[in-house]
Order: structure tokens, then C-alpha cells, then sequence
């Protein structure tokens, strides 16, 4: 009588990542909202891989801000601490020319044991473009106004954002003595 085994190893557990973003100085970026610059996402996963993740970040006014399936890098395998899987990363930028909208970053991973997900976040959002100033009162002397030492002097000023204007401070800065002289600020106010 002849006995075979057979050895069957069951993974049940899918691969799953955790998103951290971080800005051009490596410095944990904890913000939703990304303005223009450099990011790196990093993604570290639970378990061992089969094969390189790879990442796609759309927007949702159409943009897309990789290419279509780009292989995310290896950041750190973890090989030393069964506690953790491997690190990956991925640089991308966000241009002030960028619109602004909301982000979907998907990651598609894949186990040692062809366990395949396509997780996605989309936590984050796009605010490339600065707020736009306008003072409309005082003119400047270029339109040929004049304000004496004295005069009462009222500001008026707008301000635009392509987003939301969630505050506007302003602060107002003296010279004496001409461009070469001392100067004066207030404390910011509202």
C-alpha cells in the first residue's frame, strides 16, 4: 500500500496597503489637500508579493497624474520583521497649473499566492492654484493718486480662490524715512 501527501498551503488573506504621503523634503504630509510640489506616496503592504504593485492617480475632472499602470519601487523589503510587509513608493507633482478637483490613487497588488486586489483611496484632493489679491482701493501713485501723511485712507480688497477663500488676513506695513528707512507691521488680523 502506497501513501502520497501532498502539502497545501491556503492563503485566505488578500494583500492590502496602508497610504502615507509625504512632501519634497520627506516630511509626513498630513493635509487632504495637495497644492502644487513634489509628493511621494508611500504604500507599505501586509504581506510578501508576487509580483511589483503598481499605481494609477486619477482626477475627477478627467486628469490623469501617471501614466497607466506605473510599477511602484521598492522602498524596503521589511524581510527582517515578520510583523510587516514590504515598503513601496512613488514620486509624482502637482503642477500650479493643475485644476482642482478630487484625487483616486489605485494601487493593484498581487500575493505569492496570486490573492489580487485593487485597493483605492480617495481621501485627497488638488488646490494647485494661489488665491488671487486685488486691491481696489487705494490705487497707486502710478494712476496718479496721492495720500498725505494724515489722510484718511480706506482699503478695499478682494479675494478669488478657484476652491474656497476659508480666511483672509491682512496686516498693514509702514515705512518712514522712504524704502531705505525703518518699517512698522501690524499683527495679522481678520
Amino acid at each position: 500500500r502506497r501513501v502520497l501527501f501532498r502539502s497545501v498551503a491556503e492563503d485566505t488573506l488578500l494583500p492590502q496597503g496602508e497610504l502615507t504621503v509625504f512632501d519634497d523634503e520627506g516630511v509626513l504630509y498630513d493635509s487632504t489637500t495637495l497644492v502644487a510640489g513634489q509628493y511621494t506616496l508611500r504604500v507599505q503592504v501586509n504581506e510578501d508579493l508576487g509580483t511589483t504593485p503598481t499605481i494609477r492617480i486619477t482626477t475627477s475632472n478627467g486628469g490623469v497624474l501617471t501614466g497607466e499602470d506605473e510599477p511602484l519601487a521598492l522602498l524596503n523589503d521589511n524581510r527582517n520583521n515578520p510583523e510587516l510587509g514590504p515598503l513601496y513608493t512613488y514620486d509624482f507633482s502637482i503642477l500650479s497649473s493643475s485644476e482642482a478637483g478630487d484625487m483616486t490613487i489605485y494601487v493593484v497588488m498581487e500575493d505569492e499566492s496570486n490573492n489580487e486586489v485593487n485597493q483605492s483611496w480617495d481621501h485627497l484632493s488638488i488646490d494647485a492654484q494661489l488665491p488671487q489679491i486685488d486691491i481696489f482701493s487705494p490705487t497707486p501713485s502710478s494712476d496718479g493718486s496721492k495720500y498725505l501723511y494724515g489722510n484718511k485712507i480706506n482699503v478695499l480688497a478682494g479675494v478669488e480662490d478657484d476652491v474656497v477663500v476659508m480666511s483672509f488676513q491682512y496686516r498693514f506695513t509702514y515705512h518712514f524715512g522712504g524704502s531705505t528707512g525703518t518699517s512698522l507691521s501690524t499683527p495679522w488680523s481678520d
